[in-house]
C-alpha cells in the first residue's frame, strides 16, 4: 500500500488535543481535566473536523506506516510540525 494520508491525519488529530490537554494539566491532572478538554475539542470546529478525518479511516494506519518510505516520513512530519509547534507554546503560556 502506497500513501500516508490516514496516519497523516491521525497525528494530526492526536496532536491537535496536545495543547488543550496541556493547558489543561498545568496545575495537576484532575478528573475536571476531562470535562475541560472535551469542551475545547468539542467547541472548536477545527480540531473537531481533524478528529473526525482521523477516525474515518483508522483501521487503515497499519498498512501504511508498514511500508513507510523515507518521501512518507519527512510527509508526515511535515504535516505535523504546526501541530507540534502548537504544543510547544501550549507549554510556555
Amino acid at each position: 500500500m502506497s500513501g500516508v494520508k490516514e496516519t497523516k491525519e491521525l497525528l494530526v488529530a492526536v496532536l491537535a488535543v496536545a495543547p488543550a490537554i496541556i493547558k489543561a494539566a498545568k496545575d495537576g491532572i484532575q478528573i475536571s481535566d476531562a470535562v475541560e478538554v472535551y469542551g475545547k475539542v468539542v467547541g472548536d470546529p477545527v480540531v473537531k473536523d481533524k478528529i473526525s478525518a482521523a477516525i474515518e479511516n483508522v483501521k487503515l494506519v497499519p498498512e501504511e506506516v508498514k511500508d513507510l518510505n523515507f518521501a512518507e516520513v519527512v510527509e508526515i512530519i511535515s504535516a505535523v510540525l504546526p501541530e507540534i509547534s502548537a504544543a510547544i507554546a501550549a507549554t510556555r503560556e
